[in-house]
């Protein structure tokens, strides 16, 4: 009988160490690997561009925001290019990091004109059907050309002078139209036009609705052209009123507001 009461001891104490020791191993190991984020610690991507001129170096800044409000530091971010030639999924550019402010800087030439777009893709590891959201865009749009305008006014008793000059700078021709509004009161006569670099230049007068075209075909880049009215009007206030009608491939940087006559 005591023999069986040790038997039974030493079974029971072999039975309780392996509970131990199976117990122990299945509180520290891992039988199944840990699962990936489901979602980013970005917040928001801030970018900034400049020098998106064709055939030149852009420079892209990419800010990010966490979701705890502050910069995310150290964040490694993958870039694509897509544009018309180069379709979605487009090419590979490179990688950049963020510096101790969340900013990233990268550089890349843009050798086509059009839509642009730099896909940035953070190097966390995100399991999300459809998608994470560490990912983000930046558009860009390269211009083929460049208009400049600048309108002049003067009064001298009741003769008005009025004069706009445009000039092009860029790499593509461009044609465009500009209207003015001539208001009542004023007399209208046609204009002397000044220039070279250009298929064409019209102007034409709609009285009823007292607009003037000026039409302008394929104005190459670096040429010019000036237009110059001599108008006649009665004592009063008067204000003409100048829009430019330009292609989407022609970025306007110019001044067509013209200030407040008095005759």
């Amino acid at each position: 009988m005591l023999i069986n009461n040790k038997l039974i001891l030493v079974l029971f104490a072999i039975v309780l160490f392996f509970v131990i020791l199976v117990g122990s191993v299945s509180a520290t190991a891992h039988p199944f690997p840990e699962e990936p984020q489901s979602s980013s610690v970005i917040k928001s991507f801030e970018f900034s561009v400049s020098n998106a001129y064709y055939n030149k170096v852009a420079k892209i800044k990419v800010k990010l925001i966490g979701k705890d409000n502050k910069p995310v530091k150290n964040m490694g971010l993958f870039l694509t290019k897509v544009t018309n030639k180069l379709i979605y999924p487009g090419v590979d550019i490179g990688s950049v990091m963020t510096n101790s402010k969340g900013i990233a800087t990268f550089k890349n030439k843009l050798t086509e004109f059009g839509y642009i777009t730099i896909l940035v893709h953070s190097s966390e590891h995100i399991y999300a059907i459809g998608g994470g959201d560490n990912t983000a865009s930046c558009g860009i749009y390269v211009y083929k050309s460049f208009l400049k305008q600048n309108n002049n006014v003067s009064v001298k008793k009741h003769n008005v002078g009025l004069k706009s000059y445009f000039k092009l700078k860029g790499h593509r021709t461009s044609t465009f139209k500009v209207y003015y509004k001539i208001p009542k009161g004023v007399k209208y006569s046609k204009p002397k036009i000044k220039g070279n670099g250009f298929k064409s230049v019209k102007v034409r007068f709609n009285h009823k609705k007292r607009i003037a075209i000026l039409k302008v075909n394929k104005l190459k880049p670096k040429k010019s052209i000036s237009v110059k009215w001599k108008l006649y009007a009665k004592s009063g206030n008067y204000t003409i009123k100048s829009v430019v009608k330009k292609p989407k491939s022609t970025k306007f940087r110019g001044n067509n507001v013209l200030k407040k006559i008095k005759v």
